[in-house]
């Protein structure tokens, strides 16, 4: 996600140093998407050190629930900001992007399972240690 604020879809324009595709929608919706990704990645890390630092067991769960749930939306975001900077260079190739944004979408399901059953041992695992 770093990157993606240096290299944006379509590059710059030469004369002003903007991006090229700066009215397109999709390259607004890549943005904000982008933006959203970041921040709750880094609230996620945030949250994630403060739990490293706590020890009473209430907290500890409310913190890994938050960090959890932040993660979960970081990564539907990251997924949106991948599809529409996708859409934003490929706008002749509707079938490609929908085949990402199908296969992207069943991956984010499939580890929002996997990453759920893991929660849930997980907090099962905090709950026991205390």
């Amino acid at each position: 996600m770093l990157f993606t604020c240096f290299t944006l879809p379509g590059g710059y324009n030469d004369q002003d140093g903007m991006p090229i595709l700066t009215k397109r929608t999709a390259f607004k919706i890549f943005v904000v998407a982008d933006a959203t990704a970041l921040a709750l990645s880094m609230a996620a890390v945030c949250v994630y050190f403060f739990v490293a630092l706590k020890n009473r067991k209430e907290v500890l769960h409310d913190l890994s629930n938050w960090g959890f749930s932040l993660t979960i939306y970081a990564m539907g975001a990251m997924i949106i900001a991948f599809v529409m900077g996708l859409y934003t260079v490929l706008p002749d190739s509707t079938w490609l992007v929908a085949f990402i944004c199908a296969l992207s979408g069943l991956f984010f399901i499939f580890l929002s399972y996997i990453l759920r059953k893991f929660h849930s041992s997980w907090k099962l695992m905090i709950k026991s240690s205390f």
